[in-house]
């Protein structure tokens, strides 16, 4: 039997307090129940309405990149105020496929930040939630400043992870975060020597093949060409 596939993994409703009341998942075991007072996505709407949607600026969500407080599995928790109830959140916890395991082009990468250079999502998922992006780079300096004042900003050269990177950094509208784009220079180069050493390979075993042939062609000839040179008297 097909498993089902699903966008989502869970919804919870939350009390004012923090606690999870109700709980629906897409996982056979139990649900766990716990508080989520501390976590953003559930403050933000005690500090604040939110985030705005594009285009929708009447409707307010909140969103949070987390390692999950009962299995440990990293998601993104999307929330949203419950119009029922005052002071309750309703949330879902979600893979969100675009961004997260995305298929890249070779060489390139890109990681969702907060002003301060946290990494909440990062292509190579194991770096999401462990880093900062400011520390990965040098020089940093513009980088912070563009993340200050909301600026795109294009860096063709700076260091990321010790390579040389192309990078390009873009404010997320509506949110405290920046998309961070970049693109290892370096990367072309094991590719091009990678291309030069098979066709070097395949080129010497095209030589040495063509090199046997000729020789077994002029072995062949001039045993040939003996044969013809030798005596003739048996010949009638």
């Amino acid at each position: 039997k097909d498993s089902l596939y699903y966008n989502f993994n869970r919804v919870s409703w939350i009390n004012s307090d923090g606690e999870q009341v109700i709980k629906g998942q897409t996982e056979t075991s139990k649900p766990v129940f716990t508080n989520v007072s501390s976590q953003s996505y559930f403050q933000v709407f005690h500090h604040s309405e939110g985030y705005t949607v594009p285009g929708r600026p009447e409707a307010r969500f909140g969103l949070e990149p987390v390692n999950s407080l009962t299995n440990g599995d990293f998601s993104i928790i999307i929330s949203k105020k419950d119009q029922q109830k005052k002071g309750w959140v309703i949330t879902i916890s979600t893979p969100m496929y675009a961004v997260l395991k995305t298929i890249l082009p070779p060489g390139f990468g890109f990681c969702i930040a907060d002003d301060e250079g946290r990494v909440l999502l990062h292509s190579e998922t194991n770096r999401s939630l462990q880093e900062n992006i400011l520390e990965n780079a040098d020089p940093s300096r513009q980088l912070k400043e563009s993340m200050i004042s909301r600026q795109q900003l294009f860096f063709p050269d700076i260091n990321l992870y010790g390579k040389s990177n192309a990078l390009l950094i873009k404010p997320v509208a509506g949110m405290p975060l920046h998309l961070v784009t970049f693109y290892d220079k370096g990367y072309i180069v094991p590719v091009n020597m990678r291309i030069l050493s098979f066709s070097l390979l395949f080129c010497g075993i095209t030589f040495g093949i063509s090199l046997l042939l000729w020789l077994g062609f002029q072995k062949r000839r001039k045993r040939f060409n003996i044969n013809l040179s030798g005596p003739m008297h048996n010949l009638k």
